[in-house]
């Protein structure tokens, strides 16, 4: 009884509901990362061509 629910619930939810839905989560992942890195990481760290002063705080 355990094993026929477990492969119902396998195939009819995790294969087509669940799976599906992280692949088109992880698909924005990437571009998510890109604008962090862009807008916050590279703004706000120190980099050593600029005197090891932030980005934003350089350009004021």
């Amino acid at each position: 009884m355990a094993e026929s629910f477990f492969a119902t619930l396998k195939a009819e939810f995790y294969y087509q509901v669940l799976l599906p839905m992280c692949v088109a989560r992880l698909r924005i992942v990437p571009t998510q990362v890109g604008a962090w890195i862009k807008d916050r990481y590279n703004r706000r760290r120190r980099h050593a061509s600029i005197g090891q002063v932030a980005p934003a705080i350089f350009g004021t």
